[in-house]
């Protein structure tokens, strides 16, 4: 039995407490034998396809970039630039 409670564990580990016992409920629901591993998978995307969906708004705006934006970008990527090549010229690998 601990070989199929370790290979449970290992398949079905990812899943929380609440969504193992959803998917328990949706398979013993519609099912009359014990389930295996792939059944508790399957019934938990039921589970979760059933749930409602979150709706995306979209951002308003334009999609442009101002002078100034533009001109932030360039001065916050040099100071990037910069400072990775700092680190990188303080960090040299000796040659082989």
């Amino acid at each position: 039995m601990l070989v199929l409670l370790d290979d449970w564990i290992e398949d079905l580990g990812h899943l929380t407490e609440s969504q193992f016992l959803a998917a328990c409920v949706e398979h013993r629901r519609n099912s009359k034998f014990f389930p295996c591993i792939k059944d508790i998978i399957d019934a938990h995307a039921v589970v979760v396809d059933r749930e409602p969906k979150p709706k995306l708004l979209a951002l308003s705006g334009s999609n442009e970039l101002t002078d100034e934006q533009v001109k932030r970008n360039r001065l916050g990527c040099r100071k990037i630039l910069e400072i990775v090549t700092r680190s990188s010229k303080n960090k040299r690998v000796p040659a082989a």
